[in-house]
């Protein structure tokens, strides 16, 4: 921008430079385009100062993290001053200075003081199915598509997803989650402070068990129990749990029996999120047909991981880069359990005890903080959820 500046000024100069020596040649045009491109370079100039000013503000809020309530998740027509706002935005900010530090995010939860609070659950279900209603957002239908169309990914947006045969026959013909509302949910991640934790029983207690990425069960039974409500499977899964599948006789043998764990339980494919994973959902499929497995599969749209993240984001309290699958099936919980109980979410390497923890309960896999999610953040979240009555976190042992 300097550089054009002082090009622009050296014309000038050359301009009164030919006046001096031809008068005749009528310059006052041409300095009057010259001033006009000078305005225009310098309001640019001002613009993109501006701009450089409003990127570095919004990455100062990032790192700022600010855990306030925007008007009560904007449902409000403008802020209240009364004082029961007034002590509201209080214990938030007094909510957020508790849990600014790893040690206050790892200190092992009061399960045993905890209740539920019915009023803030049935005020988050109202809130989440603003953005994400299970009744119509949860899985496509058999009646949307027809075998050979096809459905663009939600990431690789050039390639296209195609309808195979299996994968149609696959889709359900409804909704199997439609009306249906659940006492009380566990919902289980994979974190490696579920193993030594003896809350199997307690998992499996529950009327309905939510499971994420097709985690082992056997012979981890005591610790995440063997009950199945609903199952999620990432493309990814399949590339590290179970590679070479379909060349390999033993790999697809413990997959096959692995899916026949699931029984008749509700089967959740993300199957058009990313091209990458674009085999493994094929084999996925034709292994439930030709295997004549029960499984109740479901498809959510390309378009629900936007949903899931507009419910976070709209908050102004938590802000998630792109929601785990975790969070995912924890905001599907809020909108279908009255009382839920989470197990297995702990984004550290240690657990409060100094114990190392394993990154996932059921394999060695290399503890990995980074990518597209946001663990720490999503677990703050839950750790004010549970304060709040919504959920129950366990993140400590159920049993001796």
């Amino acid at each position: 921008m300097k550089y054009l500046l002082g090009q622009l000024f050296e014309m000038i100069a050359d301009q009164r430079r030919s006046m001096d020596d031809s008068p005749s040649r009528m310059p006052r045009v041409t300095l009057q385009r010259l001033g006009l491109a000078m305005t225009v370079l310098v309001l640019l100039n001002f613009f993109l100062s501006f701009q450089d000013v409003v990127k570095v503000e919004i990455r100062l809020r990032r790192r700022h993290h600010t855990w306030w309530t925007h008007n009560r998740f904007n449902t409000t027509d403008s802020p209240k001053s009364d004082n029961k706002t007034s002590s509201y935005n209080h214990s938030q900010d007094a909510m957020r200075r508790k849990y600014d530090t790893v040690e206050s995010l790892m200190a092992p939860t009061d399960v045993d003081a905890w209740k539920v609070n019915s009023t803030e659950v049935l005020h988050w279900r109202r809130y989440i199915t603003q953005y994400f209603n299970p009744e119509k957002d949860l899985t496509v239908l058999k009646s949307q598509y027809k075998v050979g169309d096809t459905v663009k990914y939600e990431v690789s947006i050039r390639d296209r997803c195609n309808i195979t045969e299996e994968l149609h026959q696959n889709m359900p013909e409804v909704n199997p989650l439609a009306g249906k509302l659940f006492r009380t949910c566990s919902v289980v991640g994979n974190s490696g402070i579920l193993l030594n934790s003896g809350c199997g029983r307690d998992i499996d207690s529950a009327d309905f068990v939510i499971r994420c990425n097709l985690a082992q069960t056997l012979p981890y039974v005591h610790d995440v129990g063997i009950k199945h409500g609903l199952t999620t499977m990432n493309p990814s899964v399949m590339a590290h749990d179970y590679r070479y599948l379909d060349q390999n006789a033993t790999v697809k043998a413990r997959f096959v029996d692995r899916l026949r764990q699931l029984g008749d339980s509700i089967f959740y494919q993300f199957a058009f999120v990313n091209k990458n994973g674009r085999d493994y959902m094929q084999w996925t499929n034709e292994i439930i047909v030709n295997e004549s497995l029960p499984l109740k599969s479901v498809f959510p749209p390309r378009t629900c991981n936007s949903k899931i993240r507009k419910v976070w984001s709209r908050t102004r309290e938590f802000q998630f880069k792109r929601p785990s699958s975790g969070m995912y099936m924890i905001t599907v919980a809020l909108t279908i359990c009255d009382e839920i109980h989470v197990y297995g979410y702990f984004p550290f390497k240690e657990d409060h005890r100094g114990t190392r923890l394993r990154y996932h309960y059921y394999d060695h896999r290399r503890y990995s903080t980074g990518g597209l999610h946001a663990m720490p953040e999503e677990f703050r979240a839950l750790r004010l959820l549970h304060d709040r009555g919504v959920l129950r976190l366990h993140n400590d042992r159920c049993r001796p």
